[in-house]
């Protein structure tokens, strides 16, 4: 798999998928069914870029490549979010988007004890897609060791975690 030209396939490939920080804030809120076309289009894409068969597994072109796939780009700028949020980053506006754990309930459990936030019960597809429910919802399932970090270390440590699994 090698290409033409020293860092031609990065090139190529946030030409064909291009994905920015500041478009994810919208995709966020798809739906399943209107995101599965666009993990399509990244797929053809990674296989196009590498001179693969049209029908050769991605995950591994993906790790080799150290690209995220298309639903870990979500996770990541949605993790990002509640970073910047947990960090004091976002504007004022934001204060009050989400609650901690320990500031719902006056128990004092494992969960509460750390850097948890209350996720609010949904009952409809539009709440589970909401990023008032999903963020959280990952924030609370993520390592505490990423928590700590600095922004530009909590996004380089989570990509290479994504990607470890691929």
């Amino acid at each position: 798999m090698t290409l033409p030209i020293p860092g031609f396939q990065f090139g190529l490939y946030h030409v064909a998928v291009p994905i920015r920080s500041s478009q994810l804030c919208f995709i966020v809120m798809l739906y399943d069914h209107n995101i599965k076309p666009l993990q399509r289009m990244q797929k053809k894409a990674i296989r196009l870029i590498t001179f693969s068969d049209f029908d050769a597994h991605t995950s591994p072109l993906f790790f080799e490549l150290k690209l995220l796939k298309f639903q870990d780009h979500i996770k990541l700028q949605t993790l990002y979010f509640m970073h910047q949020f947990f960090t004091g980053k976002l504007p004022n506006i934001f204060d009050s988007f989400f609650i901690k754990t320990s500031d719902k309930h006056n128990v004092n459990t494992r969960f509460a004890t750390r850097t948890t936030f209350y996720v609010p019960k949904i009952r409809t597809n539009y709440g589970k897609f909401n990023i008032r429910y999903n963020g959280p919802k990952l924030w609370n399932e993520t390592d505490e060791r990423f928590k700590i970090l600095t922004p530009h270390l909590f996004k380089k440590e989570l990509t290479k975690h994504f990607i470890k699994f691929y």
